[in-house]
C-alpha cells in the first residue's frame, strides 16, 4: 500500500500544471497509475477513457 501511495503521488507531482491559477493533471499519466486507458478521438475531439 505504502509504494502504491508514493507511486502515485509522485505521479500526481510530475503530472500536474498550473496556467492562469487553475491546476490541471496531466489525465493519461493519472491513468497510467490507477489503470484505465486514455485516448483521443480527433475528428470528433472527444477522449475516450478505458478499463485495462
Amino acid at each position: 500500500m505504502k509504494h502504491s501511495f508514493r507511486k502515485l503521488l509522485s505521479v500526481l507531482l510530475a503530472a500536474v500544471m498550473v496556467f492562469g491559477g487553475s491546476t490541471y493533471f496531466q489525465l493519461a499519466e493519472l491513468g497510467n497509475v490507477l489503470g484505465f486507458n486514455v485516448g483521443y478521438d480527433a475528428a470528433t475531439r472527444t477522449v475516450l477513457i478505458n478499463s485495462k
